[in-house]
């Protein structure tokens, strides 16, 4: 009985990898730089394999748990990014990896004044929720925070889901609409 040729879908997850698959007489074959790394009969299950593979192959990666933010440069930019092209959010293969997730433009517009917007509304509202916890360490105190959104009706449910700085970077946006439109900003003691 002849094979069916594989599910566009399958193919393209698969060539997102850098992987290609080969159709044998009775299984398909999931190939990586002209190696064969899986093999099952189905494309689908070929690919699970091969996936589970490659990532049996990754070394594991270092897991840091940063409890205090250095105020000097956050650690995802890279100095030495040299590219020019603003607005690429995907990474472009192997080069990916060393790529910083922070745009280039917002980099060097927030880098002048320590990676915030530079308002005095930013400066305020980082004296008011972080804590220091060492020489050049803060850490913003979550619970300070969610009183301060809470207080002046910007908290979210959502933002629990969040990280400290998206939860930040959320209700200090929320806030600074509420004083475009003239209202006053709450600061709970």
């Amino acid at each position: 009985m002849a094979m069916k040729k594989p599910h566009h879908t399958i193919v393209k997850a698969a060539q997102k990898l850098g992987l290609t698959i080969t159709m044998d007489e009775d299984e398909y074959i999931i190939m990586n730089k002209n190696v064969q790394i899986a093999a099952a009969a189905t494309a689908k299950m070929a690919l699970a394999e091969a996936i589970a593979k490659l990532e049996s192959r990754k070394k594991p990666a270092k897991v840091e748990v940063v409890e205090a933010v250095k105020t000097e440069a956050p650690q995802e930019y890279n100095d030495d990014d040299d590219d020019d092209d603003d607005d690429d959010d995907e990474g472009d293969g192997a080069d990916s990896e060393n790529r910083s997730v922070i745009k280039k433009k917002y980099v060097e517009r927030y880098r002048p004044n320590n990676y915030t917007n530079g308002d005095d509304f930013a400066e305020h509202l980082a004296s008011y929720i972080t804590d220091h916890v060492g020489e050049g360490y803060y850490k913003v105190n979550v619970a300070r925070l969610k009183t301060f959104a809470k207080e002046n009706g910007v908290w979210d449910p959502r933002y629990d889901e969040l990280n400290v700085g998206m939860m930040r970077m959320n209700i200090g946006n929320r806030c600074r609409a509420k004083i475009r439109r003239g209202e006053e900003i709450v600061w709970p003691k």
